[in-house]
């Protein structure tokens, strides 16, 4: 984990002028790479800047790296976990190193195989390399999204940074918020990818690479990895795959071991729950020390899974730290905007930032079980699809029909909590194709103003479905058997989760808590060798009627018996509804003192929102509506905290989204 940023100035940049300028960018992210600080401007026209938290090589390896031949030089966040394989093979044809870290293998790689590289690369990174030779810059993010980069453009060319405070550190930068990415937020509760919540400050979406010519510096983006998994297995390939087990319990290892690579200690962080606790297990198989173990507890005892922490921890002889995290304080939501740089309303980052801090004074790695519910099928939403599809094979068409326009005008309605819950079970009920995106903003069409919201939400899914291989009819069940049906609607929601949410709140919100601590979080779930194995798997050996998750749960049995591996489902969060009610008061100063700004930026009136919740009123209920106030109030600190005043309509998601 570092920090990188680049100014792509083709008219060339004064050394002076810019290299100041480019410190100071580079060292806001000092949080980042708190080991090592350099910068070098390539050819008079490229600046890169460069923080270190040194892993590999921690002696060497220092950046920006080069090639052998002084014609490629590259900045680096991440690990890229398959590269001792790359490098026997670079060594084959000749290239010769000078460190022993991972990150060479791109410079040298890139001189052998050009762009062709990034189909090689298998880990969590974000780089940005310039070719001298040719006068242009490649710059790319990983196929989870699990490491980020955002960029923007500016008068004379081209910025890029790990974290939008770097970018905002250029003069040139305008504070000015995105309407579609904050309508966008309001639904989602995060700025999804390719916005973010500045206008004309862009993520690159998950696997997918920047191309910047000097000669014609007009940014282009492209994919280079496909999003849609493999076609899978039919079902009956569980039973006559007796061996599906130790395939699936080797794939875990492997991507657990090569995950563990470092020259620094290594930890986990373990909540109790079945991608954790099966993470440390493996871990355990490949450490030659006591592993260090953190967890984190809740005041909310249906939440808290911290005494199943402890026992695994003790069976398993780690070396375990608990943390208890009892209540958010209205002080602490400052510094949710302050944080991410953009309004976010996930309050677990408090406690991801919490426990990094504590797991930061005794390893500079831990891994993580993310990941594991996009990946294995672990969510409820997957399992209500298995569980409604022995319903739905049964059902006269008419009543589906009836219930069809039911579940609709009960979704458009959306008047309380219980009846959008009754609405969403109809629509898995009769197999309606209501994309999550879709299905959250029917739900609360009174939060912002529909008809904007809507075509923007529109247009970004038609965008974002069209970077998935295939055509869109290859997303919904109609016209197939009830098997493939089934596999195909499942298939559909497990690759619309890993292609938005998990980049764009989970990955996110580990990230940058993590990285304000200087600590490295790895997702081995996410391993690119493992997602691919993953994707082969028959749908019936992720998600059932009655659990999701079945093949890593009977993994887990095998390598910890008498586990959580049948463990219901819980996850860490706060209870937002009774912190609000709690918080009454300095919410409603906070919508008070920042009315006309909200309602400028998001056309909504929060004040009447929050009074509305509190007496129990329908306008504003929602199955999200504490997490709405929360995202709102995030914006109102947000915008406080950025001098943001103004609004834009501009989105370019076509230009934006390959």
């Amino acid at each position: 984990m570092c920090g990188i940023v680049s100014i792509l100035r083709p008219a060339g940049l004064h050394d002076a002028e810019h290299g100041d300028l480019l410190r100071t960018m580079r060292d806001a992210l000092a949080h980042r790479g708190p080991d090592d600080a350099t910068e070098e401007i390539v050819d008079g026209w490229a600046a890169l800047g460069f923080r270190r938290l040194a892993i590999l090589d921690v002696e060497g390896a220092r950046q920006p790296l080069h090639d052998g031949a002084g014609q490629v030089a590259c900045i680096f966040n991440g690990e890229i976990y398959n590269f001792q394989e790359l490098r026997a093979r670079l060594q084959a044809l000749g290239h010769r190193f000078t460190t022993r870290g991972d990150g060479e293998v791109i410079v040298h790689g890139y001189a052998q195989w050009g762009d062709a590289i990034l189909e090689r690369l298998e880990g969590m990174f974000a780089f940005v390399l310039v070719d001298r030779a040719r006068g242009r810059v490649l710059a790319a993010r990983d196929r989870a999204g699990i490491k980020p980069l955002f960029w923007t453009e500016v008068p004379g060319g081209l910025l890029l940074a790990s974290e939008i405070k770097a970018l905002l550190r250029h003069p040139d930068v305008r504070r000015v918020a995105s309407g579609p990415g904050l309508d966008l937020g309001l639904v989602r509760m995060h700025v999804p990818w390719p916005l973010t919540a500045f206008e004309g400050i862009h993520r690159l979406p998950p696997g997918a690479a920047l191309i910047f010519d000097r000669a014609d510096p007009s940014p282009v983006v492209r994919r280079f990895a496909a999003i849609a998994p493999a076609a899978a297995a039919p079902a009956a390939t569980v039973r006559a795959a007796p061996d599906l087990l130790d395939r699936t319990e080797r794939a875990l290892s492997l991507a657990v071991s090569r995950q563990m690579v470092a020259d620094v200690p290594v930890g986990a962080f373990l909540s109790g729950g079945i991608d954790s606790t099966l993470l440390v297990a493996l871990m355990r198989r490949h450490s030659g020390a006591r592993l260090h173990t953190f967890s984190i507890g809740v005041a909310r005892a249906a939440d808290d899974e911290s005494s199943v922490a402890r026992e695994t921890a003790s069976r398993l002889d780690t070396i375990h730290h608990e943390i208890r995290l009892d209540a958010l304080r209205f002080e602490d939501l400052a510094e949710l905007p302050a944080l991410y740089d953009e309004p976010f309303a996930e309050t677990s980052a408090l406690g991801v930032r919490a426990l990094s801090r504590a797991a930061r004074e005794h390893v500079k790695v831990v891994l993580s079980g993310d990941g594991g519910d996009e990946v294995f099928g672990g969510y409820e939403t997957y399992r209500m699809v298995a569980a409604t599809d022995l319903a739905r094979r049964a059902m006269p068409r008419a009543l589906a029909d009836r219930l069809g326009r039911a579940a609709l005008e009960a979704l458009t309605r959306g008047a309380s909590d219980e009846h959008t819950r009754r609405a969403l079970r109809l629509t898995a009920l009769v197999g309606m194709d209501v994309l999550p995106a879709h299905r959250s903003l029917l739900s609360t069409l009174a939060w912002c103003e529909g008809a904007r919201a809507l075509a923007t939400t529109e247009r970004l899914s038609e965008a974002v479905m069209a970077c998935a291989a295939g055509p869109r009819a290859a997303w919904t069940p109609s016209g197939r058997g009830p098997a493939q049906a089934l596999a195909a609607a499942l298939r559909a929601a497990i690759v619309s989760d890993r292609l938005e949410r998990l980049p764009g709140a989970m990955l996110t919100k580990v990230d940058i808590a993590s990285s304000s601590a200087s600590l490295e979080v790895r997702v081995p779930l996410l391993d690119d060798a493992l997602v691919r194995f993953a994707d082969t798997l028959p749908v019936s050996a992720l998600v059932g009627p009655r659990h999701g998750k079945r093949i890593t749960r009977r993994v887990l049995e095998r390598v910890l018996p008498n586990g959580p591996a049948w463990h219901r489902k819980r996850g860490f969060a706060l209870p937002i509804d009774a912190w609000i009610r709690g918080a009454q008061s300095p919410l409603r100063d906070l919508f008070h003192t920042h009315r006309r700004r909200l309602q400028d930026l998001t056309g909504v009136d929060a004040g009447a929102a929050l009074d509305d919740l509190l007496r129990g009123g329908q306008r504003y209920s929602a199955p999200t509506a504490g997490m709405r106030l929360l995202w709102l109030a995030t914006v109102a600190l947000w915008a406080e905290q950025h001098g943001v005043t103004e609004r834009s309509e501009r989105a370019d998601l076509e230009r934006l989204v390959v």
